[in-house]
C-alpha cells in the first residue's frame, strides 16, 4: 500500500516538474521575443547577414552601432570610457605580440619611458623574463637592491605580495618602481632557496658606461642600457683609454636589454672606420630603410664584445653590427632574440601604447628575433654562488645518472635533470621530466653551442657536455670566465 502511493507521488511531482518547465519556456520564449520585438520596433538592433565584402569603413560603422547597442541594452550602467578601454585591450591581445602593450593611462607610459630615457625611482635592476618567470639581470651598485642584498640572478617572485607568475615584464618593472622614499619588498628565488627583501625607493641616476684599464694594456667598457646620451659617455670613455695607452678592448653588453636603437648604431659606427651597414629595419616583408656607418678616422683596435643570455633588442642590433662588419670577436653566449623595436604613443583619451613597428637585421639580413646571435666563442659564466648556495642548489638537483638515452617523448630522471641544469645555465626550459617539444629545441641549442651534433637527442655525449658546463658554471669561484676568455683572446 506505501509502495503504490510512493509511486503515485513520485508520478504527481514527476508531472508538476515537467509543467513547470513548460512554462518557464514559454516564459522565455516570450521574454526574448518581448525583448527582441521592442529592440526591431525601436530601430535599435539590426540583424545583418555575415560578409566578408564589408569595407573598413562599414566595419567601424557597424562597431560603433555595436556600442551603442551595449550601452542602450546591457543590464548596468557602463561607460563608454569603459568599452573603449576593453576595444584597445583586445586589439593588443590579438596581435599576439608580447612587446606591443596597451596602458590606460598616459601615466604608466611616461613612467616606462623615463626608465628608458635615463633617471628614474625605482630600487636599481634590470629584469628580464627566463622560462615565464621574472630574472634579475643586473643590480646598480649601492643602490638599494644592492643594499638589502638582491643579486643578479635571482627570480623575483612576488612585489609586496603579489605572485608575479604569468605577468607582464611591464608590470612587473612598473610594481618594482614607485614614488621616492617609499618601500617595497621583493621575494625572490635564488638557488633554489626564497628570500624576502625589503627596501626603499630612490632615484637612480642611470650612468649607462662604466670604464676601466685591465692589465696588458686593455681596455673594458660596460654599457649597461643604451640611453639618449650612451652614445656620448662611450665616446668619452673609449678615448681616455685609448690616450692612457690601450692597444685592445672588451665591450661588455652582458645583461643589457637594449634601450634607444639611435645611441647604439652611433657607438656602432664610432668602431667601423669604413663606410658599410650597421642595420635593415624590415616591415611586412620588406625593407623599410638601411642605415649606413660613415668613413671616420677612429684608431682600429683589436676588439671583443661580450654577450650573454640576457642581450637584447639594441645591444643586439649592436653586437651584430660588430660581428657581421668583421671588426670584433664575440664571446660568451647566444644572445636573447628580441629583434623587434617599438614605438610608445598616446590615444586621444588619455591612453597609451607600445607598439613593435619593425624587425632589425643584421648588416648581412641576418634575422635576429627569436633566434639571437650565436657568438664567434662560446663561453658559459659560472654562477658566483658562496659554498651555502651551491649545497642548497645541489641538494634539490635530481642525478643524470640512468644509463639511458632519450629521445622525443621518452621520460625519464634523467630528463629532468638535464632540464634542472640547462635551466640554471640560461636555457629557457621547464622541468618536467618529459622530452617535449620545448625540450628538443632547448637541447638542440645546447648542443649547438657546445660544437655537437644539433639533433636534439640526451645522449651520452651531450649528457658528459652538460654536466662539465654545469660544473664549471658552479664552481668557477666567482671568476668571469667570459672575461678571463676575452682577455686570452685579446693577449695572444
Amino acid at each position: 500500500m506505501y509502495r503504490r502511493k510512493n509511486q503515485k507521488m513520485v508520478r504527481i511531482v514527476a508531472f508538476l516538474v515537467a509543467l513547470a518547465m513548460l512554462l518557464m519556456t514559454g516564459f522565455y520564449i516570450f521574454a526574448m521575443t518581448g525583448w527582441f520585438s521592442g529592440s526591431l520596433e525601436q530601430g535599435g538592433f539590426v540583424v545583418r547577414a555575415a560578409s566578408e565584402d564589408l569595407t573598413e569603413q562599414e566595419r567601424l560603422e557597424e562597431l560603433e552601432d555595436f556600442i551603442r547597442e551595449i550601452r542602450s541594452n546591457y543590464k548596468d550602467e557602463i561607460s563608454t570610457d569603459v568599452l573603449f578601454d576593453g576595444i584597445y585591450h583586445g586589439i593588443f591581445e590579438a596581435l599576439d605580440d608580447p612587446w606591443s602593450v596597451y596602458y590606460s593611462s598616459q601615466e604608466t607610459a611616461d613612467r616606462l619611458m623615463n626608465s628608458i630615457l635615463g633617471d628614474y625611482s625605482g630600487v636599481g635592476i634590470t629584469m628580464t623574463q627566463s622560462a615565464g618567470k621574472t630574472l634579475i639581470t643586473t643590480v646598480v651598485p649601492d643602490g638599494p637592491a644592492d643594499i638589502a642584498g638582491v643579486k643578479s640572478g635571482d627570480y623575483i617572485l612576488k612585489v609586496d605580495g603579489v605572485d608575479t607568475a604569468g605577468m607582464h615584464l611591464d608590470e612587473v618593472s612598473l610594481r618594482v618602481r614607485g614614488e621616492e622614499g617609499t618601500s617595497v619588498t621583493l621575494t625572490v628565488e635564488r638557488a633554489g632557496a626564497f628570500k624576502a627583501f625589503t627596501m626603499t625607493r630612490a632615484m637612480i641616476q642611470a650612468a649607462s658606461v662604466y670604464y676601466e684599464e685591465l692589465e696588458g694594456d686593455i681596455g673594458y667598457i660596460r654599457i649597461s642600457s643604451f640611453d639618449s646620451d650612451t652614445d656620448n659617455e662611450f665616446a668619452a670613455a673609449r678615448l681616455t683609454l685609448l690616450n692612457q695607452g690601450i692597444q685592445a678592448l672588451i665591450i661588455d653588453v652582458r645583461n643589457n636589454g637594449g634601450g634607444l636603437m639611435s645611441p647604439a648604431l652611433k657607438i656602432a659606427n664610432q668602431l667601423i672606420p669604413f663606410e658599410g651597414t650597421l642595420a635593415h629595419y624590415e616591415r611586412q616583408g620588406r625593407i623599410l630603410e638601411t642605415v649606413h656607418s660613415t668613413v671616420n678616422q677612429t684608431k682600429t683596435i683589436p676588439t671583443a664584445v661580450l654577450v650573454n643570455e640576457n642581450t637584447a633588442s639594441a645591444a643586439e642590433c649592436f653586437a651584430g653590427a660588430l660581428q657581421d662588419n668583421k671588426v670584433a670577436r664575440l664571446i660568451g653566449r647566444t644572445t636573447y632574440g628580441k629583434g623587434v623595436a617599438q614605438t610608445i604613443s598616446s590615444t586621444a583619451d588619455g591612453g597609451a601604447y607600445k607598439l613593435s613597428v619593425f624587425y632589425f637585421l643584421t648588416p648581412d639580413q641576418h634575422r635576429i628575433d627569436g633566434v639571437g646571435i650565436v657568438p664567434n666563442q662560446i663561453v658559459h659564466a659560472s654562477a658566483g654562488l658562496s659554498e651555502e648556495e651551491i649545497t642548497q642548489l645541489t641538494s634539490i638537483l635530481a642525478p643524470m645518472g640512468e644509463a639511458v638515452k632519450y629521445y622525443a617523448g621518452n621520460i625519464g630522471l634523467n630528463v629532468y635533470g638535464a632540464q634542472q641544469r640547462l635551466g640554471h645555465l640560461g636555457y629557457e626550459v621547464s622541468p618536467s621530466g618529459i622530452m617535449d617539444g620545448q625540450t628538443v629545441e632547448i637541447i638542440k641549442k645546447f648542443q649547438a653551442d657546445e660544437g655537437l651534433y644539433p639533433y636534439g637527442g640526451l645522449d651520452f655525449t651531450t649528457m658528459k657536455a652538460l654536466a662539465t658546463a654545469f660544473e664549471a658554471y658552479l664552481f668557477g669561484g666567482g671568476q668571469d670566465l667570459q672575461l678571463e676568455a676575452a682577455i686570452q683572446w685579446l693577449s695572444r
